[in-house]
């Protein structure tokens, strides 16, 4: 008797990149996404060795990474309200 396997798809939050899989596997899946390659976690992180840790346009634009900025904007599909609420969430984790 076969038995039946529910697929799910789940998304990144940030980057809006899709899998699919059992929930345990899409978990895992995210997690290591996160932890790897997701490209605005990246962005963050560089940041953040540049010594970049308030999300403020004046600081992106005086640190020459508006460029950068817009990037994440475009690829997040977000505001920069919303981008810096996402980067506040991070910073508490």
């Amino acid at each position: 008797m076969q038995k039946t396997v529910a697929i799910y798809e789940g998304k990144c939050r940030l980057c809006n990149k899709k899998f699919q899989g059992t929930r345990e596997m899409i978990k895992k899946q995210l997690h290591d996404h996160i932890e790897n390659d997701c490209e605005v976690v990246k962005t963050l992180k560089n940041w953040e060795k540049k010594g970049i840790y308030e999300p403020m346009m004046a600081v992106y634009r005086r640190e020459g990474l508006e460029r950068d900025l817009k990037k994440l904007m475009k690829k997040t599909k977000s505001t920069p309200d919303e981008l810096i609420s996402i980067l506040e969430d991070l910073q508490e984790l």
